[in-house]
């Protein structure tokens, strides 16, 4: 039985094979291919909300991309298109990752291993600006917008891992100690300060620090 779904519909992973598995999947359940927006880079999935009246109704969005989280996704693609919809998807722990996703104003968050079984009504639901399941936690595309518009500079949420790294560097520490401290790689401990200085919105790693001390996250 097809599914009656008619909204446009935006699909980021970073994996292409499950790009087009997903596509096809949607396909098969009666959704038109000219309705699917599909690719691999975040920059290009924020900028199809920047389309006017060609922008999707949903993102579906991978949890972990290179550089940057699907939840710091659907914040850029909210403030491109306040009213999307957005579905993170991941092939991990999804416990990982709720709470990130609910602070950014998703609707849902979903198993790729069960997306067969999913991703059908849980479309079906944030087309009609509802959160998937009902009683996920996670509020409607309504909620989402009305709470992001009265608090238009909330706290980022920062990982674990984030928030230690963080700490390391408030506490006067420089990268070769907290590559030690943590047995990291320096590369990946610039890749942590790279990822939280996006979420702060910051350019500059001295400016992430001041930023966390001005929001009191520590």
């Amino acid at each position: 039985m097809q599914a009656e779904i008619t909204g446009r519909i935006a699909l980021l992973d970073n994996d292409v094979c499950a790009l087009g598995f997903i596509s096809q999947l949607l396909v098969q359940h009666g959704i038109r291919e000219q309705n699917i927006l599909s690719t691999s880079k975040p920059a290009w999935a924020i900028q199809y909300c920047r389309l006017g009246k060609q922008a999707p109704d949903v993102l579906i969005t991978d949890m972990a991309l290179n550089g940057i989280t699907g939840a710091q996704v659907a914040c850029e693609a909210h403030k491109a298109k306040p009213s999307i919809g957005v579905i993170g998807i991941t092939s991990y722990d999804m416990s990982s990752y709720l709470q990130s996703c609910i602070d950014a104003g998703m609707q849902a968050l979903l198993d790729k291993s069960e997306l067969h079984a999913t991703i059908i009504p849980a479309l079906q639901a944030v087309l009609h600006g509802d959160a998937y399941p009902s009683n996920s936690g996670f509020r409607s595309v309504m909620q989402a917008q009305e709470s992001m518009a009265q608090d238009a500079d909330p706290k980022p949420h920062l990982t674990q891992t984030e928030r230690m790294i963080m700490a390391a560097f408030l506490n006067g520490m420089e990268t070769p100690d907290v590559a030690r401290q943590f047995g990291l790689s320096a590369s990946t401990v610039y890749a942590h300060r790279r990822n939280i200085c996006i979420k702060l919105g910051t350019r500059k790693w001295h400016e992430a620090m001041d930023r966390c001390r001005q929001l009191h996250i520590f």
